[in-house]
């Protein structure tokens, strides 16, 4: 059966629960008398499918269509006192099964919402995000620029966002590709007779900074960090160049974090912070993926390799380049995150780690996901060819995830490898209500902040909305205003929750790097297997967090299950005595076995995957609570708050 989406395609589940011993106390006493009560948040999410980023589809805009779920399960071994609608207030049946406790789900549809009452957890960890985002997961993103900083809209915007109901929002302070586009008369830059070269210019920032402030708007701020053309423009040493010399992008500045620019940039994120920014949006890729010729960073890397950087992605050494280029990248964001939080303890460095969603190319290294604050990722990340090196495209001997395991993947790992840390996703260009709440409430259940993106003449008065928006062929005002409605509703049930640990997946990121560019040997021997015990626990309807070996080593024991991408003997002793330790504490290790799990195969493909999930059925104990959908097409993600 097949149904149109009206609203979210997401399904809560927020759970009140307390620890076992005043579980057994209280038993039969009411939910009223509960202490130090706690709130488990289950989302299901069904397909990704429908969700069509692209705005100039001919597949998007007259209705959306997703398959209905029968049937579905929700098991829990805690004491179940109630389940019941959030919306309409209506109660579901509880069974109990010797020890466990179901609720069967009826149909599917969509803008479900249901809260448990249960006894029968505790919580034994916590969250240090940033609370202002934590607690308000949808927020706005405008993108003025420069050139616009005499419309009206720029002394508007921030209480008709207010009005909207944000309460966070994005706004441009330097992007890249726009002259003379810093909004600010920043010191950082001198012209040739050592007066500020933005010295004529109206401090943009402070005046929008102060108005976020009258409307009780957390203010981020877009900063470009990889370069702008005023900067290049008088500092041409600090340009990278291709390896012929020439600008390494046409549309975008790449400058090199290892020369003086680094420091230009530390004196434009204090001002940024002096002038009330409450966090800094680094955005794009950082660095240019095919080099950084002519600059500091080549000199570096000769002196510590004894290489030349090399001139094609295809040479043998370039990986090489890439995993060392990634190490700058890391020490620059540690360096600026220090020296800004010594001065400005509250700021937020919101880190974008595009590379991170497809785990394949080693631009960003997990590192730094952990630096972060917050992680920025895209929804089309998932669908992006360069994100995974293109090796699907140049590789049909390799098999090729399917579109909802992409997505979800792109969206949770980056996440996951952060240590847990918040997501900042964006997206733009959705062409009615019904993708903006799928949208908004998709990335919300995976544990992120969805960034609306709002046109900024929408903000005007008097302006004829519906004419821009058929015009313009951008997202229509009713569903921003929908979809922000939706999002501060979720944000009720998501706020101070962490992913709940009971089966951990190691993406082995040094394994990886040790392919170099051969991005299909390393999918092949290590990441697919990973990516596809991740995908069993998720068919399993079990929680499941993806984690680096660093943070292995760190929170092992926080888990019951572990899947490792190699065979025992092929891993390194020291790593080898720390799994058997947590083998004979209790803890469960898989080993992967590339006889039985070809998931690399596009032949065996979905067999293995029918074949792994039989072996978790057969040699794992389940978690206290798991959602059962026989038709494997609804992830489900439990946090814990």
């Amino acid at each position: 059966m097949r149904f149109k989406i009206i609203e979210s395609i997401i399904f809560l589940l927020a759970c009140l629960t307390l620890s076992p011993a005043v579980a057994e106390k209280n038993a039969n006493s009411g939910v009223s008398d509960f202490q130090n009560i706690s709130e488990v948040v289950l989302a299901i999410i069904p397909r990704f499918d429908w969700l069509e980023p692209q705005f100039h589809k001919e597949s998007v805009g007259s209705h959306i269509e997703a398959s209905s779920y029968d049937g579905v399960v929700i098991r829990s071994a805690f004491r179940i006192l109630e389940a019941r609608d959030l919306v309409s207030g209506n109660s579901f049946s509880i069974t109990r099964k010797e020890k466990l406790y179901e609720i069967v789900l009826p149909k599917i549809s969509a803008n479900t919402f249901i809260e448990l009452k249960v006894v029968g957890i505790d919580r034994n960890y916590s969250s240090d995000r940033k609370s202002w985002l934590d607690f308000n997961r949808v927020g706005g993103f405008v993108s003025l620029t420069a050139s616009q900083s005499k419309d009206p809209a720029f002394d508007q915007l921030e209480n008709r966002l207010a009005t909207l109901g944000v309460q966070h929002y994005v706004r441009n302070v330097k992007s890249n590709h726009l002259s003379r586009n810093t909004l600010w008369n920043s010191d950082a830059l001198k012209d040739v007779d050592g007066k500020s070269f933005f010295r004529h210019r109206e401090d943009v920032v402070s005046r929008f900074s102060k108005r976020s402030r009258e409307a009780g708007l957390k203010f981020i701020a877009y900063y470009r960090n990889s370069g702008d053309v005023d900067t290049l423009r008088l500092n041409p040493q600090w340009n990278c160049r291709n390896a012929k010399g020439q600008k390494s992008h046409p549309k975008f500045v790449f400058l090199d974090f290892l020369s003086d620019y680094r420091q230009f940039v530390l004196q434009q994120l204090f001002e940024l912070a002096e002038r009330g920014a409450d966090a800094i949006y680094f955005d794009h890729i950082h660095l240019p993926v095919d080099g950084c010729f002519g600059s500091s960073i080549e000199k570096a890397f000769k002196k510590a390799t004894g290489l030349d950087i090399p001139t094609s992605r295809s040479h043998k050494n370039f990986g090489e380049y890439l995993q060392y280029q990634s190490i700058v990248l890391n020490d620059t964001f540690e360096y600026w995150k220090k020296e800004v939080l010594f001065r400005y303890p509250d700021l937020v460095f919101v880190i974008s780690v595009a590379y991170l969603s497809g785990v394949t190319v080693p631009s960003h290294s997990f590192y730094l996901a952990e630096i972060a604050d917050v992680v920025k990722l895209e929804l089309e990340n998932g669908r992006r060819d360069g994100i995974f090196g293109n090796v699907f495209k140049h590789n049909s001997d390799i098999a090729r995830p399917g579109n909802h395991l992409l997505m979800t993947l792109s969206l949770t790992l980056p996440r996951d490898l952060s240590g847990y840390q918040l997501s900042h996703i964006w997206t733009n260009r959705l062409p009615n209500t019904q993708h903006m709440n799928g949208f908004v409430s998709t990335v919300i259940g995976l544990g992120g902040v969805a960034a609306v993106h709002v046109d900024a003449q929408y903000l005007m008065d008097g302006f004829d909305k519906n004419n821009y928006t058929q015009q313009k062929r951008i997202t229509p005002f009713g569903a921003i205003e929908s979809s922000i409605k939706l999002g501060n509703h979720l944000s009720e049930s998501f706020g101070g929750t962490v992913p709940v640990r009971y089966a951990a997946v190691l993406f082995d990121e040094k394994r990886r790097n040790s392919f170099g560019m051969n991005y299909a040997e390393a999918w092949r021997k290590t990441i697919w297997p990973s990516v596809g015990a991740y995908q069993g626990f998720l068919d399993m309807g079990v929680p499941v967090n993806a984690i680096s070996e660093g943070r292995l080593v760190r929170e092992l024991k926080d888990y019951k299950v572990l899947f490792v991408p190699s065979e025992f003997e092929s891993i390194e002793e020291d790593m080898q005595r720390i799994l058997v330790d947590y083998s004979n504490l209790g803890g469960k290790v898989i080993y992967h076995n590339p006889k039985l799990w070809a998931w690399d195969d596009p032949a065996k493909n979905q067999s293995v995957r029918g074949a792994f999930l039989t072996y978790l059925a057969n040699n794992i104990s389940l978690p206290d609570i798991q959602v059962i959908d026989n038709s494997h097409e609804l992830f489900s993600f439990a946090y814990i708050k």
